[in-house]
């Protein structure tokens, strides 16, 4: 069965917290299988299509989350 990744290898391998690999199981963003009642196993081609997947949508630029940054007019309480 060496064939199939633990949570904790994928999130190696993805450079994530094995939390993060949880969360995406559960969500459904991640395929994966139970293998008895507390072992979750995914496989390496899942893998594969999830990073085609995710890699297709472009990250939002620095400058536009800078732009967007809702304390950027932020004012004190008790400034004008």
């Amino acid at each position: 069965m060496s064939e199939y990744l633990t949570p904790a290898q994928a999130a190696d391998l993805l450079h994530v917290s094995s939390r993060t690999v949880y969360e995406w199981v559960k969500s459904g963003k991640l395929p994966s299988f139970r293998a008895g009642a507390r072992r979750i196993l995914i496989s390496p081609s899942h893998i594969d299509q999830f990073l085609s997947r995710t890699s297709s949508a472009a990250p939002p630029s620095s400058t536009a989350l800078a732009s967007s940054s809702p304390m950027k007019n932020h004012k004190r309480n008790g400034q004008r």
